[in-house]
Formats: C-alpha cells, sequence, structure tokens
C-alpha cells in the first residue's frame, strides 16, 4: 500500500511570513523615500515638515528667562512628542538601510547610513532628548548646565532636516556641492587678501601711534578691521587714523566689494545649471511617459486591426466543404 507523503505547513507559513515582513519593508522604505509617490508618503513629509518647524520656533522660545508655565509644559511636550516621532523615523531608515544601498551587506548598508550627512543630522536631531536621561543628574549640577544649553541649542540641528523633504533646500545643497571648487579658490583669494592687508595696515598704523583714538596696535586688530571692511560691514571699532592707512583701506575696501561678489557669482551660475538640468529631467520623464502613452496608443490600434482582420476572416474559415 503506497502512502502518500505531505509536506508539512510550517515551512509555508514561514515563507508567506517572510514574504510579508519583506513587503512591509519596502513599503515603509518607499513611504519614507515617496518614491513613488503616495498620499501617505506627501502626508508623512509635510508632517514632519511641521513639526520641524515647530521645534524651531520653541527652541527660540526656551531662550526667554521669565517664561510661563503653560509655555514651559507645552514646550516639554512637543518636545516629547517631537522626539518620539524623530526616533521611530531614524529607527525606520536605519531599518530599511539595507534596501538603500542593495550593493552592500546589511550591517555595512546600516553603517553607511548611521555614518551619513543625514544619518548624523537624524542622530543629532534626537540626541539632546536622550543624553541628559541617559546621563541622569551629571547635566543639571554646576556649570554642567552649560552643558544642558549646549544641548539646547543641538536641537536646532533639527532644521536641517527640511533638506529631506524640501526641494528648494535640496536645490541649495546641490548647488553649494557643485561650486565647492570654485568657492574654495574664491575663499582662498580673500584670505590671502585679509592677511596681506592686515600686515599693512597693522605695520603703518604702528609708525604713528595717536593717543585717546582708536589705533591698530597689532596684526590680530589689523585682521579684525579688515574682515569689517572687506565684508562692507564697518563696525568702526578699528579705524586707520593715518594717511597711507587710510590709502591703504580704500584699496582694501575696493578689493573687497569685487571679491565678495565672486562667491555670489558663483552660487549664482551653480544654481542656474541645478535649474536646466532639472528641467532637462523633468523633460525627459515627460517625454517617456508620453513614448509610453503613444506605445499604448500604438498596440491598442494594432490590436484592434487585428481583431478586424480575424472578425473577416472568420466567415470564411468556417464555410462547409459542401458548399464549395
Amino acid at each position: 500500500m503506497s502512502t502518500v507523503s505531505r509536506e508539512s505547513p510550517e515551512p509555508e507559513v514561514n515563507r508567506r511570513h517572510l514574504d510579508n515582513r519583506v513587503d512591509f519593508r519596502h513599503r515603509v522604505y518607499d513611504v519614507l523615500r515617496d518614491h513613488p509617490p503616495s498620499h501617505l508618503g506627501q502626508v508623512i513629509q509635510v508632517m514632519i515638515s511641521i513639526i520641524i518647524i515647530v521645534n524651531v520656533v520653541f527652541v527660540l522660545t526656551d531662550t526667554l528667562q521669565n517664561q510661563p508655565r503653560w509655555l514651559e509644559s507645552t514646550s516639554r511636550v512637543i518636545e516629547a512628542g517631537s522626539v518620539t516621532i524623530f526616533t521611530a523615523e531614524y529607527l525606520a531608515r536605519l531599518w530599511t538601510a539595507d534596501l538603500l544601498h542593495p550593493e552592500v551587506g546589511p550591517v555595512k548598508a546600516r553603517i553607511r547610513f548611521a555614518t551619513s550627512w543625514m544619518g548624523i543630522i537624524d542622530l543629532l536631531a534626537i540626541a539632546p532628548f536622550f543624553i541628559p536621561l541617559v546621563t541622569g543628574g551629571l547635566m543639571t549640577r554646576g556649570n554642567n548646565l552649560r552643558v544642558l544649553r549646549l544641548l539646547r541649542i543641538v536641537r536646532l540641528a533639527r532644521v536641517l532636516k527640511l533638506g529631506r523633504y524640501s526641494e528648494a533646500l535640496s536645490s541649495v545643497g546641490r548647488a553649494l556641492r557643485r561650486s565647492v571648487p570654485a568657492l574654495l579658490s574664491s575663499v582662498f583669494v580673500i584670505l590671502l587678501l585679509l592677511i596681506v592687508a592686515s600686515v599693512l595696515v597693522a605695520s603703518v598704523e604702528g609708525w604713528q601711534p595717536v593717543e585717546g583714538k582708536t589705533e591698530i596696535y597689532n596684526a590680530f586688530d589689523a585682521l579684525w578691521w579688515a574682515v569689517a571692511t572687506i565684508t562692507t560691514v564697518g563696525y568702526g571699532d578699528f579705524v586707520p587714523i593715518t594717511p597711507m592707512g587710510r590709502f591703504l583701506g580704500s584699496i582694501v575696501a575696493l578689493l573687497g566689494i569685487g571679491l565678495i561678489a565672486v562667491p555670489t557669482g558663483i552660487i549664482s551660475a551653480a544654481f542656474l545649471q541645478d535649474a536646466e538640468a532639472s528641467e532637462q529631467e523633468n523633460s525627459i520623464l515627460h517625454a517617456e511617459g508620453q513614448c509610453q502613452l503613444d506605445d499604448a496608443a500604438v498596440t491598442l490600434a494594432a490590436r484592434r486591426v487585428i481583431d478586424e482582420v480575424l472578425a473577416t476572416c472568420r466567415p470564411q474559415a468556417t464555410i462547409h466543404p459542401d458548399d464549395l
């Protein structure tokens, strides 16, 4: 008597559970990136953006000396709720990091995300809340209050999270990254001018010291004066008082106007390049979508022609041989 072997349903159940878990991870990954765009992804992005803006407002109100009690309690509630949401977001992104970096293993992918720029920003956004909890009362004793205030300032890092959800801030980041070599060159020229101007003016002003007036005693004082002059701020705390010093100050001021305009032009050009690249990308995507629509229309028309031909041929194919 033959026996029919039946496989245990447990492997199939485990396989389905694993498939559902993988599908859920992909769903979380797609929602966090909002790609492909979905209603839930857009709602989450808008919600996180609003929470970030509210946090920045309460960071400003925390600097008030005499806060009302209702404002302090509201700030604590907003802080706890925001940290909960930011922590969940950070853990979800860490959990799905292997989908962002599929070319490496899961552990390396999570390390790569944790050490990336946005990963560090996400960690800094929640660290000021957990550090006092971990250290207990050590953060609120004596001079450690300064550390606590510093942690409150670190909360401003949350505003950098907007770069992930704002296309405008993303464009700023792309433009700055694209113009880094040219910006470094212009900064080097400006620093060279600052050093040369500070040494020259300090040497000229040191020859004829005048008591009772603001003087430039050394190159460090002259360096602060050069920064204020080149940036066209002109605080007036250090002023050249000799004819030669004023002549050099005039030259430095004129050169500063031109040199400060160089980084502005570099960044503006990078913005224009990024805008053109985005426009070209949108045009390509639109063209690809139009081609897909055209292909679908051609396929539909071809099917109609084939159906018409078959409909015409079917009566001839069904003619009985006796009728011939």
